[in-house]
């Protein structure tokens, strides 16, 4: 077996950083599906960068609960005589496992194992600074029990259903057993909705997909309205180009030409009326939302064009958004 799945946060600074930065996060998603691989994007609005922090941490002495490979942990005797009991074994059990820095990490005793174990796998930080709080909630947020909500999908495209399969095998898993499962179609025309619901009501039961509510939204293809034009017009503004901008032709690979807006004026609208979709259907409900991924056209679409969709789609006040788009590979059972 090999990967065919990449998965990366979203580069939260890309309107202050270094735009030679955001065109190789863009080139990482381009080049990602020339390989033939799907593609996720997670954002949540927090975001799980926090260098300085999780370095901090890493000095602290912390407790977890672990359970690593055999093959990671090395079993040191009492150094004092052999141990005659399970429990005399039990007080001298030093475990070692790679972090990823230079050094290894070393948890030694019965004790502190078990003081892990009640922690239930949490990090308990010794000096109790509360301002460390939020930062390790946000990132251990999706390995606890998430709260009464729902798991949105929103199945735009056929991408050979990664977008439908990975959701529907988080809502199975006992940590999201509280989040129903609901699934979220573009259909036709409002006159076919009936026709349109019970097609895909019938393709789900043939795919084994349990889900608590399916709705096909014939609306999709609408025009935005003015205000979130405006709103979009205005994300874009720094990353147009001009006639006054220093850099040459060739350094420009990041901006937005009038040419381009043009071209994709049709995609962006669609953006910006999923985003209009996503705040009546989803924002104030669900736990996590799971929503087709763009394909950017290569030689068609910037940088700077591509990441404003991005934005649209999983800024503000929204839950955690995972962009998703598989490789057209079925990874779908159809049962007949």
């Amino acid at each position: 077996m090999k990967p065919n799945t990449m998965i990366m946060g979203f580069k939260n600074d890309w309107q202050i950083t270094d735009p030679a930065l955001v065109q190789q996060y863009f080139e990482i998603i381009h080049d990602s599906f020339d390989l033939n691989y799907g593609v996720g994007v997670l954002r949540i609005k927090e975001s799980f960068y926090h260098p300085g922090k999780l370095k901090e941490s890493r000095t602290n002495e912390s407790v977890f609960e672990i359970k690593p490979s055999e093959s990671e942990v090395q079993i040191q005797p009492d150094q004092q005589g052999e141990t005659e009991s399970l429990e005399d074994e039990k007080e001298s059990l030093v475990v070692k496992f790679k972090t990823g820095d230079e050094e290894d990490v070393t948890i030694g005793g019965a004790a502190n194992l078990q003081e892990g174990a009640e922690h239930d796998g949490k990090v308990s930080d010794d000096d109790g600074d509360d301002d460390d709080l939020p930062v390790t909630k946000q990132v251990s947020r999706f390995l606890h029990k998430q709260k009464t909500g729902t798991i949105d999908v929103w199945w735009l495209f056929d991408d050979g259903g990664l977008t439908l399969l990975l959701p529907y095998i988080l809502s199975t898993k006992s940590k999201w057993s509280k989040c129903e499962l609901r699934v979220f179609m573009a259909g036709s025309k409002k006159r076919e909705l009936d026709r349109d619901q019970k097609n895909m009501a019938t393709l789900l039961s043939k795919f084994r997909i349990d889900y608590s509510k399916m709705t096909v939204i014939p609306t999709v293809g609408k025009a935005p309205s003015r205000y979130s034009v405006s709103r979009f017009e205005e994300l874009i503004s720094p990353w147009l180009q001009n006639s006054d901008d220093p850099l040459p032709d060739c350094n420009k690979t990041w901006k937005i030409s009038e040419a381009e807006l043009t071209a994709n004026k049709e995609k962006t609208n669609r953006q910006l009326r999923i985003r209009e979709l996503l705040e009546e259907h989803s924002q104030h409900k669900a736990s996590l939302v799971v929503l087709t991924l763009p394909v950017p056209r290569k030689g068609s679409c910037s940088a700077g064009l591509y990441m404003a969709w991005l934005e649209t789609l999983t800024s503000g006040d929204m839950p955690p958004v995972l962009l998703l788009r598989g490789n057209q590979t079925s990874v779908l059972t159809y049962y007949s």
